[in-house]
């Protein structure tokens, strides 16, 4: 019975041999197990602690402080030295434990549905995340929560009911701030908001907006002349090509060359103005 448990034992102690050592095709990976978590034993101190969750860069370096421990190599450390990392870590809330807290902490703010409750349900950021006072309203998300975003088909598009038409029109490719406004004054139509419109000022706009050239096919219109320019070769044509910037695309004159950010050169003068 005695020789099983040593056998046993020698196993084991194989086994942790062969984890601590284990190679991928050259990749000698050794870790060392702090607070329940694997940390790299091939890097400082500092940061082999941020590898365990809850400890970031300030509380690593307090942790050293508190201890006297050198900042060095994780592998280089002493078994007292270890004991005593050991014994500092198990009093902060780290690992699973605060993952646990945390979890607890969110579904308590949703029961008693207070702001950052109804944030946290809504799947919205806020305070905690590392995000600005500005971000916190997550203005770019998109169907969140209760709101119900309702669209209108014009020209194969769906466009927004809850904008004005003139804006609501430009999100048809091809119609922009000027046509929009221009749709508007050939039906002699008041620009109000799109669920407003009655049924027959909405077979009208799609009636209207039906003779101009947009979507699929001023796309396969424009495709068609990019690659005839491509292959006569002309101006245009190479300037697609390589990827730069020419007319017909809302770019200045000094603009098409793409020329990039100014960058200072050493001992050049500058040009008088």
């Amino acid at each position: 019975m005695l020789g099983v448990r040593c056998s046993v034992g020698k196993l084991s102690d194989i086994g942790l041999r062969l984890l601590e050592n284990t190679s991928f095709h050259g990749l000698r990976v050794r870790c060392l197990r702090v607070g329940n978590t694997e940390i790299p034993d091939n890097k400082k101190l500092e940061v082999a602690l941020q590898h365990i969750h809850g400890i970031g860069r300030n509380k690593a370096h307090r942790i050293l402080c508190d201890l006297n421990i050198e900042n060095k190599l994780t592998r280089e450390l002493s078994g007292r030295e270890l004991n005593s990392l050991r014994d500092e870590l198990s009093r902060y809330l780290i690992g699973e434990d605060l993952r646990r807290c945390i979890r607890n902490d969110i579904a308590r703010l949703v029961g008693i549905q207070c702001y950052r409750g109804i944030r946290h349900a809504d799947g919205l950021p806020c305070r905690g995340q590392r995000t600005s006072t500005n971000a916190r309203t997550a203005k770019g998300k998109k169907g969140v929560g209760i709101l119900n975003i309702r669209c209108a088909r014009v020209g194969g598009v769906e466009i927004p009911n809850n904008k004005r038409v003139e804006y609501s029109l430009q999100y048809i490719h091809g119609i922009g701030r000027t046509r929009s406004r221009q749709i508007l004054n050939d039906l002699n139509m008041e620009n109000k908001i799109t669920k407003d419109l009655s049924e027959e000022e909405l077979v009208i706009i799609r009636d209207e907006v039906s003779k101009y050239m947009i979507e699929g096919e001023l796309k396969r219109f424009n495709q068609l002349n990019i690659n005839r320019l491509k292959e006569i070769q002309c101006y245009r044509g190479i300037r697609h090509i390589k990827g730069l910037p020419c007319r017909g695309q809302r770019t200045k004159n000094n603009c098409r060359t793409l020329k990039g950010k100014r960058v200072a050169i050493a001992g050049k003068k500058k040009a008088p103005r």
